[in-house]
C-alpha cells in the first residue's frame, strides 16, 4: 500500500481481492459443504426389468448445457492438484482477474451485465447472497477502466445501511468494500456525495471502543476521500475530524495508524490549507508533530509527512501570531483597521481558527478596539468580532 503523498497523487493500489471476510467465508463454506443438485434425477419407476434414465435435473430445465455439466462435473469436489490438473483442460475457468475483465465485456452485448444481476442480489433477505454479490461488485468496479458510477451508487447505498448494523462481521465487510472501491478515483465523490455515507463512517470512528482494526479500516477511506479537493474543503467543516485524528493517534500503539492520520492530515492541507490548518492550531498539533519527529519510525514516509506538516504549521502560527502582535501593539489606526479585517476574513474562511484566536488573545483585542476612536477600526472590528462569537458582519 502506498500512503505517501505529495504533489501528484500517489493512489493506492488496492488489490482486487481485498475484500476478506472471516464470516462470509464461513457461509460460504457452509453452502459449499451442501450437495449440489448436478445429478438431479426425476423419481424413477423400479421394477424387475426397468430403471429409469439418470436424467441431469439442471441440464433438463436448459439451465446448463450438457458441455458445461461436463465442466462443472470434471472440477465439482476436486482440489489441490487433482483439481489444477482438471482447471488446465477447461477454457471456461481463467484466474480472478481475466475472469473479471471478461464479464465487463459483457456490457457491450447487453448494458445490464454484468452489474445488474448482482445489484438486485443486494436486495435479497437471504443472509449470504447481498454479501456475496458485494464483493463480486466491488471486484468488477475496481477491475473496470470506466466505472459505472450509478452501480457505485447503489452499492454505496448499500454499505451505508451496512456500516449501521450490530453484528461487527458485517461491518467490517461493508468497510472493506468502500476501501476498495475508492481506490477508483471517480468514485470518491460519488461516495462524499451517496446521503448518509460519511456519516455512518464518522459514526464509526467516533465511537467509544471501536476496535483497532476497525477504527484503521474507517481512517483508511477517509484518507482515500482526502485526495478529492473538495472532500478535503469540507471534511473537518461538517465533520470536525481533525481534533478526533489527533485523538486517535496520540493514543494510538500501531505505528499503521498514526501513518495513516498523519498522511491524512497532510492531504487536508495540501489540498485544502485555509479549510484545515487553523483547525489544526487549535489542537496544538504543531507540537504532537515535534514530538513525533523526535521519535524513530520503520516507515520513513511518517517523517517525510511529520516534517510537511511540521513546517506548514510554523508559518500558519506566524501568520496568526504577527496578527494578534500587530492587534496588541501598533497605534497606527491603518494597520489596526488592516489586521482586524484580515481577523475576520480569516475565520469567514476557516470557523475552526475563532478557538485559537481566542488563545492567543486576538478575541479580547477585537473587542477592546471596537470602541476605538478611528472609524475604520471600529468597523473592522465590529465585523470581526461578529466572525469570531459565530453571527454575520
Amino acid at each position: 500500500m502506498v500512503i505517501h503523498n505529495s504533489a501528484s497523487e500517489s493512489v493506492p493500489e488496492v488489490p482486487l481481492a481485498l475484500v476478506s471476510n472471516s464470516f462470509l467465508d464461513e457461509l460460504t463454506a457452509n453452502l459449499r459443504a451442501r450437495p449440489i443438485p448436478w445429478e438431479a434425477r426425476k423419481p424413477f419407476i423400479k421394477t424387475q426389468l426397468y430403471l429409469s434414465s439418470r436424467e441431469p435435473g439442471y441440464q433438463r430445465a436448459t439451465l446448463i448445457t450438457h458441455e458445461e455439466l461436463e465442466y462443472i462435473k470434471a472440477v465439482d469436489k476436486k482440489t489441490g492438484d487433482e483439481l489444477s490438473r482438471a482447471v488446465d483442460k477447461v477454457a471456461l475457468y481463467l484466474n480472478h482477474e481475466e475472469r473479471t475483465i471478461y464479464f465487463l465485456g459483457l456490457t457491450e452485448t447487453d448494458s445490464t451485465f454484468p452489474f445488474f444481476p448482482l445489484l438486485k442480489c443486494l436486495r435479497s433477505e437471504d443472509e449470504f447472497v447481498p454479501l456475496k454479490a458485494s464483493k463480486i461488485l466491488t471486484s468488477l468496479l475496481c477491475a473496470s477502466p470506466n466505472p459505472n458510477v450509478e452501480v457505485a451508487e447503489e452499492l454505496f447505498r448499500w454499505t451505508t445501511l451496512q456500516l449501521q448494523s450490530n453484528n461487527p462481521a458485517i461491518v467490517d465487510l461493508a468497510a472493506q468494500v468502500v476501501e476498495s472501491a475508492l481506490r477508483q478515483r471517480r468514485l470518491r465523490l460519488v461516495y462524499w456525495l451517496t446521503p448518509h455515507a460519511m456519516d455512518a463512517l464518522i459514526r464509526i470512528l467516533k465511537a467509544e471502543s471501536p476496535t483497532p482494526q476497525m477504527q484503521y479500516q474507517v481512517i483508511y477511506c477517509i484518507w482515500t476521500l482526502t485526495f478529492d479537493s473538495t472532500v478535503a474543503q469540507e471534511l473537518n467543516r461538517q465533520y470536525d475530524v481533525i481534533p478526533q485524528l489527533v485523538e486517535i493517534a496520540k493514543s494510538a500503539i500501531k505505528e499503521k495508524v498514526i501513518r495513516i492520520i498523519i498522511s491524512t492530515l497532510r492531504n487536508l492541507v495540501e489540498k485544502a490549507p485555509e479549510a484545515n490548518l487553523a483547525a489544526m492550531a487549535a489542537v496544538k498539533l504543531l507540537t504532537f508533530m515535534e514530538n513525533l519527529s523526535a521519535r524513530k519510525w520503520s516507515d520513513s514516509d511518517i517523517l517525510e509527512d511529520v516534517s510537511y506538516l511540521k513546517a506548514e504549521l510554523e508559518e500558519n502560527f506566524q501568520t496568526l501570531s504577527v496578527l494578534a502582535r500587530l492587534l496588541s501593539t501598533a497605534t497606527d489606526p491603518l494597520v489596526l483597521s488592516v489586521a482586524a479585517n484580515d481577523v475576520g476574513q480569516y475565520v469567514k474562511r476557516d470557523p475552526a481558527s475563532k478557538k485559537f484566536l481566542q488563545e492567543i488573545g486576538v478575541k479580547q483585542r477585537i473587542m477592546e478596539l471596537m470602541s476605538h476612536p478611528d472609524q475604520e477600526v471600529r468597523y473592522n472590528s465590529v465585523n470581526a468580532s461578529w466572525s469570531l462569537i459565530g453571527g454575520r458582519a
